[in-house]
């Protein structure tokens, strides 16, 4: 069995409502009709999911902010497929990704000593 002393829990994007794909390559598609709203629900689960790590005193890196704005969530950015089927990051994008993850992790290794 593993034992894990610093978890780190990394927000899990909301998704798209739509098949990208199917979305993209519809006759007069457009970054408007290929994008999801931030939903309630999606942000009532993170932040009850935020709460109890905040009372367990645990970490954890928000990621809403690399994919939607003002409450829509695009399914192309920066000319990449943010996913493939709706719910599972794309290859480029998810190491796109890794960028802006990097100071985010290596802020909380520090606080952990590590």
């Amino acid at each position: 069995m593993l034992n894990v002393r610093h978890g780190v829990w990394l927000e899990d994007p909301p998704g798209q409502l739509q098949k990208t794909a199917a979305c993209i390559t519809a006759p007069g598609a457009t970054q408007r009709t290929c994008s999801s709203p931030e939903t309630p629900a999606y942000r009532n689960l993170v932040h009850h999911i935020q709460s109890m790590l905040v009372f367990r005193h645990l970490a954890w890196i928000p990621t809403v902010q690399w994919f939607c704005a003002e409450n829509v969530c695009p399914s192309v950015i920066d000319h990449m497929l943010t996913t493939h089927d709706g719910d599972h990051l794309t290859m480029p994008f998810s190491a796109a990704l890794g960028t802006l993850e990097a100071p985010e992790m290596r802020r909380i290794l520090a606080h952990f000593g590590a």
